[in-house]
């Protein structure tokens, strides 16, 4: 994903898409929620979490509705870690 993400911002694109936090930025944190463990998505999601009350913007990225409905098409989803990630979502 990232190789491919460095394709698209090495073309003549809009720069709003290439810039940190772009679209681009948001390709690849979709991309990561499937390849990562239950663990470190967890983690991810403490994190977005605690950004979201601190009130840090400034970035493109996905809301706790979107990610979960990502996660919820993993392979893995029906698993006993990926049921606790799903609670931590709630």
């Amino acid at each position: 994903m990232t190789q491919y993400a460095d394709l698209l911002k090495s073309w003549d694109i809009d720069e709003e898409i290439k810039v940190p936090g772009g679209a681009l930025d948001v390709l690849l944190e979709v991309g990561s929620l499937f390849v990562i463990g239950s663990e470190a998505l967890r983690e991810r999601i403490r994190g977005k979490a605690a950004r979201g009350r601190q009130g840090t913007g400034g970035e493109a990225t996905l809301s706790i509705q979107e990610v979960r409905a990502f996660v919820s098409r993993r392979e893995d989803s029906n698993t006993t870690e990926m049921q606790n990630v799903f609670y931590a979502l709630s």
